[in-house]
């Protein structure tokens, strides 16, 4: 045989040699891919040295092996042997020669094979020229990249376009997960077209196993395709359902009785038993769950389109309509906490921090799981103060560097949020206060225990102040704290 009599021609050191390559050009044609990125690319086409080149491909495979020694021992052996006899035998610049020359063959049929896919995943949506990195990856798990296109179906231009979002989830352990849970979700899709029957980033709903999302319980909003990453805020309006939270009328009489009565105790307990048993006592005011809940339904309004917005809370008779004048409305105990489609009763304060935490928890969990990242993602409770009367203006609180508040990394991030609403507060022409830390257990009664690390509660205005509860009664005012809100995300 041919290559046996050339094999009879080689020294022993030789033999062993080109035995060693043989094993190691296997490995270099199954795993060059996993190594050949943009930046080993370069420095590879600029060499001029071919021991440097050689050096170079195998030492980056080495390492790539390295990463799991059981499963390549016997590819890390043989790289090892083969340098080791390379730099013993006594005709190396022929071997040299030989080795980078195949090199090349196994790279130049590693372009075209990278070029051919390249061009696949654009026709998918995939913008690879803007993200090449991440295309090499699915390139280079080319595999699982088919696998995901297949499932994907009519939705594989939006899924690819979708990727670049969701770059900082999707690694070697997370893309087989994907492309699997794909797989089913399509073959459910084939009987209930699930496909296309949700709303949900595309993501999401390529992968709900992965994200914990279940399909008839999750519709979530689209991500937008815009210049710069999205940015989302859940928004939450204080109380409601059971809870009322501050009443004008009834919270602020003994300071209204000190105005005209002066400040002596005898007299102002008798003026409000005399308010007491009038029929002005019947007149309640606007409450506070219902001016957050209308500021939030504003900020929901000028959302509609994008669908950056999350509101956590829903009434179940007016929906998100506005309402134009809150004194002539009548408080209703309609509201619920939603988490997509379902909804959960208010009841006491408690449960309803208990379901606002679960909720918000369940909402950034989809968001980061989609590939959201953790600074785009901002959650503000809107609530109405009830300070002594005098203490006038919109202001905000977040949390304390607790460890279940998430501790300083959300005190701090926190706190730039509360400097960035305030700024666009002011520029609304909206009085404001300085917020303020809030220590163990204080206003938000655990509610920064959620776990978007960017968190504040706003309290818009003072509901025992005559002037800032006249202002609250204002829709216009409202509207400019709707600007306000919803402008954090622009």
């Amino acid at each position: 045989m041919a290559g046996e009599d050339d094999l009879t021609k080689l020294s022993h050191e030789e033999a062993m040699l080109k035995s060693y390559w043989d094993d190691v050009l296997k490995h270099v044609s199954r795993d060059l891919g996993s190594i050949w990125t943009e930046e080993v690319r370069h420095d590879f086409e600029n060499m001029k040295d071919e021991a440097k080149r050689i050096a170079l491909i195998l030492g980056k495979l080495y390492e790539h092996h390295k990463l799991d020694r059981q499963r390549y021992a016997k590819e890390i052996s043989d790289i090892n042997q083969l340098l080791s006899h390379l730099n013993n035998i006594e005709s190396k610049p022929e071997w040299v020669k030989k080795i980078d020359e195949e090199l090349h063959k196994v790279i130049k049929g590693l372009d075209d094979e990278y070029g051919m896919r390249k061009r696949q995943l654009e026709e998918w949506g995939f913008p690879a020229e803007q993200d090449p990195q991440l295309a090499g990856f699915l390139i280079k798990h080319w595999d699982k990249t088919k696998q995901i296109a297949k499932a994907a179906g009519d939705n594989v231009t939006d899924f690819f376009r979708s990727l670049p979002a969701a770059r900082e989830m999707i690694d070697e352990k997370t893309l087989p997960k994907i492309a699997d849970n794909m797989s089913e979700t399509a073959r459910v899709s084939s009987r209930r077209s699930f496909l296309k029957k949700i709303c949900l980033v595309p993501i999401a709903a390529a992968f709900p196993a992965l994200t914990g999302c279940k399909e008839e319980e999750i519709r979530f909003p689209k991500r937008p395709i815009s210049k710069g990453p999205a940015k989302f805020l859940i928004l939450d309006s204080g109380h409601g359902g059971e809870t009322t939270g501050t009443v004008y009328n009834e919270h602020n009489i003994k300071d209204f009785i000190g105005r005209f009565l002066g400040s002596n105790e005898a007299v102002m307990k008798s003026g409000y038993n005399l308010f007491k048993n009038s029929l002005l006592s019947t007149v309640k005011g606007a409450c506070e769950d219902e001016v957050a809940y209308d500021v939030l339904c504003r900020v929901v309004k000028r959302d509609r389109g994008e669908e950056r917005v999350i509101p956590l809370i829903k009434d179940e008779k007016t929906g998100y309509e506005p309402i134009k004048n809150l004194l002539l409305s009548l408080p209703n105990k309609d509201e619920y906490i939603v988490i997509g489609e379902k909804k959960t009763k208010i009841g006491d304060a408690v449960q309803g921090i208990r379901e606002r935490i679960r909720a918000v928890n369940r909402y950034y969990e989809l968001l980061v799981g989609t590939g959201i990242r953790d600074e785009d993602i901002y959650f503000v409770s809107i609530h109405a103060d009830s300070a002594p009367t005098g203490a006038r203006g919109a202001f905000s609180i977040y949390p304390v560097a607790r460890a279940d508040y998430g501790g300083v990394s959300a005190n701090q991030k926190s706190r730039m949020l509360e400097e960035r609403l305030r700024e666009r507060l002011k520029r609304q022409g909206i009085k404001t206060r300085v917020g303020y830390e809030e220590g163990d257990y204080g206003n938000s009664k655990g509610l920064f225990k959620a776990m978007p690390k960017q968190k504040v509660i706003l309290e818009i205005g003072n509901m025992s102040d005559l002037e800032d509860y006249t202002r609250l009664n204002d829709a216009r005012y409202r509207e400019k704290l709707a600007e306000a809100i919803y402008t954090l995300i622009l």
